[in-house]
């Protein structure tokens, strides 16, 4: 894919799902994505656990742009946000409707909040 190609032109490349898919392996007992994504990731990616934003769930979604499938489907990304916020009980206060800063693709949480 994109992101495989681009890997072989850097140093190193950030990876952004191992984190996402760690959390949803954890809240519904389902590794099958997070050994998928140990079979493709590029082996010069250093792991990004969250960033200012928090925690970005379009990154393991499908390709907006081109429809390809993600690394989960919206159902298992629904599961992920909810996760979260079950885990870290301050997540949804400040994520999505009740937030004054609407983002639907960042949950505002840190992932050591998200492991509850």
């Amino acid at each position: 894919g994109f992101a495989g190609e681009i890997a072989q032109t850097v140093d190193r490349v950030y990876d952004f799902a191992s984190p996402r898919l760690v959390l949803y392996a954890l809240y519904t007992g389902d590794a099958a994505p997070l050994l998928r994504w140990f079979e493709i990731r590029p082996e010069n990616a250093v792991t990004v656990l969250d960033t200012h934003d928090g925690i970005g769930v379009i990154d393991v979604g499908p390709d907006a742009a081109t429809g390809k499938p993600g690394l989960l489907n919206p159902q298992q990304i629904d599961q992920l946000v909810e996760g979260i916020h079950n885990a870290s009980q301050t997540s949804k206060l400040a994520t999505g409707t009740a937030a004054s800063n609407l983002d639907l693709y960042q949950v505002n949480c840190t992932f050591y909040d998200a492991l509850g």
